[in-house]
């Protein structure tokens, strides 16, 4: 939710999760309700249309099924730079498995006044320690409206994962 022209609210919930996770001793399905956060992002001051630049702070909440739920709550800080059609996201995270740094350099392949389509890449380290691949698309339906659509593909050490998420922004007037 945009509270101004610099300063968005950020509301997140992993409403729905399916986790399934095999392994040579065993096959475990879990699904419920996920946990949520809220978020603050700032576009800094010097961005203009040719760079800009924003820092990002969430706080994860333990709303999630017990199965499901982090044994702590995940914080978050991280700042994004982004140029033309290209961007990188550089996080610190802190959580449950301890601290870890992630970078996501990101190339927006299509970009129209509606649709954007963009290809990005993850790679993290300590506790967030991920190599991964992925696309998304975003939709503006409305001038205050934006509909998100994304998917991730994990290559960390033995692990492949898939993660997928929809989202909704919209500016309040």
């Amino acid at each position: 939710m945009g509270l101004g022209a610099n300063l968005e609210l950020q509301l997140g919930s992993d409403s729905r999760v399916w986790e399934r996770t095999r392994s040579a001793d065993a096959h475990e399905h879990v699904q419920g309700s996920g946990d949520s956060s809220v978020a603050l992002k700032w576009l800094l001051p010097g961005s203009n249309d040719d760079m800009q630049w924003a820092l990002l702070a969430r706080q994860g909440v333990l709303t999630g099924a017990s199965d499901i739920r982090a044994g702590r709550a995940q914080q978050d800080l991280g700042i994004s730079v982004a140029t033309g059609d290209l961007a990188v996201y550089v996080n610190a995270t802190r959580d449950e498995d301890g601290t870890g740094w992630t970078a996501s350099p990101s190339w927006t392949f299509l970009s129209t006044d509606t649709v954007a389509a963009y290809v990005e890449a993850a790679l993290g380290t300590g506790a967030q320690r991920s190599h991964a691949l992925g696309t998304g698309i975003t939709w503006r339906v409305a001038p205050a409206m934006q509909l998100d659509l994304s998917v991730l593909r994990g290559f960390a050490d033995a692990e492949d994962d898939w993660t997928g998420g929809f989202g909704v922004s919209f500016l309040l007037p």
